[in-house]
């Protein structure tokens, strides 16, 4: 609303036709390029969110250890990390790092990670040494393009167990 007050006032003004013409379309173009990005993105300058947020998963007894290692540009959403177990309920609760708090444009206050970030797993007394680990993340670049949401599977197999190396 202050913004069209402020175009009509240019019309009401004592200038020139053409120089308020001028002034208004001036005005318009400023609205217009505050509004857009710095730099207009293309689906292919971003990454595909696997190559966004790879993760290796390590097994040490009953403790799985995921890192990611968030891509340069890109930030992982706390809040949307989500750990599940095939067969269900193998996985306890994340211990999920501190992270930092961003006033995010799609989420509003997040707690998001950048870099390398190393989520703890805990799983239930008498796992079996194979199962399959879900994961279902979501971030989004730093030039504020928000990224799908990945669904993630890792299989757990009797080597995969650090514990059992020899």
């Amino acid at each position: 609303m202050t913004v069209t007050m402020r175009v009509l006032s240019l019309f009401r003004s004592a200038l020139p036709l053409p120089a308020r013409l001028l002034a208004g379309f001036a005005l318009l173009l400023g609205m217009l390029a505050s509004s857009l990005p710095a730099r207009a993105l293309n689906a292919s300058d971003l990454l595909p969110p696997e190559k966004a947020f790879p993760a290796q998963v390590t097994r040490a007894g009953n403790t799985l250890t995921i890192t990611f290692d968030v891509a340069d540009g890109y930030y992982l959403y706390r809040d949307r990390l989500h750990f599940s177990s095939e067969p269900a309920g193998l996985v306890g609760n994340p211990q999920l790092p501190a992270g930092k708090v961003k006033q995010d444009r799609f989420f509003g206050a997040q707690t998001i990670y950048h870099g390398k970030t190393v989520v703890t797993l805990p799983l239930k007394p008498g796992a079996p040494s194979s199962f399959t680990l879900n994961a279902n993340l979501q971030g989004c670049a730093t030039a504020k393009h928000l990224l799908p949401a990945l669904h993630a599977q890792a299989e757990s197999r009797p080597a995969f167990d650090a514990t059992r190396a020899g």
